[in-house]
């Protein structure tokens, strides 16, 4: 089997970073009236629906028995 590019923690450490980014950006261009934690929070909490629906909707589809 082919190694992964990055271990669990590291392929975390990624995403928190991107967040973390994510939310700078966001952050500095809409003044929401939210504390740059609430934005983080949002954007992770998009993030991880995102994820879920992508993986559920696109990816288990494809190992389903026939």
């Amino acid at each position: 089997m082919n190694k992964l590019p990055m271990d669990q923690v590291r392929l975390e450490n990624f995403i928190m970073h991107h967040i973390h980014a994510w939310t700078q950006e966001v952050y500095e261009e809409n003044d929401k009236g939210i504390t740059f934690t609430e934005e983080m929070d949002a954007q992770f909490s998009s993030f991880v629906v995102e994820l879920a629906d992508r993986f559920r909707g696109e990816v288990l589809p494809r190992f389903e028995e026939v």
